[in-house]
């Protein structure tokens, strides 16, 4: 059994991913976005499958997210190295993941990436067997988290809502088309609320029992977690904060759950989160910000959902 946790950054994917490797039967990688970077972009995957296998053997031993999972290149690489088989790099990832399987001893195993929601059709067709657990949490709480990441602080709060409603709506509407029934939405504030209960449904998902074991998680969150993520990390090796909800209360402006509750206005229905119904103007800023946009590169697909969803 394969399985991908997906999810908008700064939803919970880095939780569930260490609640579902202390299960006995579950491993699951620790983040070393192989597919993203070398399978799922086109002229990427081309490029290093020309190179051959040699060339890419020497790429993974300097690239130190693929090191975290400490299976050396040689091994994951073996099919195509000395003679053997043109370069596959699908082919090498399914060989990754098996290797670390094997080595952890599961009869499951996954990764965690979070930009994976953007790619979920590409990963069916890749592994028509896995199945994809999205984990969703209140965008007013993303918001204040991505806000206060490192690896996203200096970013403006319309582009974090939307990326929020960019991807919210890809990966469930692709998720859902893609995965069929092999395709499960939990919410962030029932895992940690209702751990127990929440683990339960998601191990039935996946085959296996569940386990007390998925509760005591620090310790695989503390093999999982790189040195360069911990500083926005942190919670997920400490214990469950069963109170990790609704922290943008008296945190955002009414200008930023505003602009948080309609432009993500989706997910509120979908997923049962209530507005606190901020009387904010926001005319103005929606025509700068379509305005501006595009110029910002990165911005402009987001830019792009909202001159087209937003009403």
């Amino acid at each position: 059994m394969l399985i991908f946790i997906v999810g908008v950054g700064r939803s919970g994917t880095s939780l569930l991913q260490s609640m579902l490797h202390a299960h006995p039967e579950i491993a699951v990688l620790p983040e070393t976005h192989f597919f993203r970077k070398y399978v799922a972009r086109p002229l990427d995957r081309w490029r290093h499958e020309q190179a051959g296998a040699e060339a890419f053997r020497r790429t993974l031993l300097d690239d130190d997210e693929y090191l975290r999972a400490k299976i050396p290149a040689d091994e994951t690489l073996s099919p195509f190295l000395n003679g053997g088989r043109a370069l596959d790099l699908c082919e090498a990832y399914g060989q990754l993941l098996t290797l670390y399987c094997n080595r952890e001893e599961a009869t499951v195993v996954g990764e965690k990436d979070p930009r994976l929601i953007d790619y979920l059709p590409k990963l069916k067709r890749a592994f028509p067997e896995a199945r994809a657990i999205h984990i969703v949490r209140d965008p007013r709480d993303v918001l204040l988290s991505r806000r206060n990441a490192e690896w996203s602080s200096g970013r403006p709060d319309w582009m974090h809502v939307l990326t929020y409603r960019a991807q919210i709506t890809r990966g469930r509407t692709e998720g859902r088309r893609a995965f069929g029934g092999g395709y499960m939405e939990i919410r962030y504030e029932d895992l940690v609320t209702s751990p127990e209960e929440t683990l339960r449904t998601v191990a039935g998902h996946i085959g296996v029992g569940y386990t007390d074991a998925m509760l005591a998680f620090q310790e695989s969150a503390e093999a999982l977690v790189g040195n360069k993520e911990r500083d926005w990390k942190e919670e997920t090796t400490g214990p469950l904060l069963q109170d990790n909800t609704e922290k943008w209360r008296g945190r955002l402006s009414p200008w930023q759950i505003r602009l948080t509750e309609q432009v993500c206005a989706p997910a509120f229905d979908w997923f049962g989160y209530e507005t606190a119904g901020e009387d904010v103007d926001l005319s103005w800023e929606w025509e700068h910000l379509l305005r501006i946009a595009p110029l910002t590169g990165t911005g402009f697909e987001y830019a792009y959902s909202v001159a087209r969803y937003f009403r």
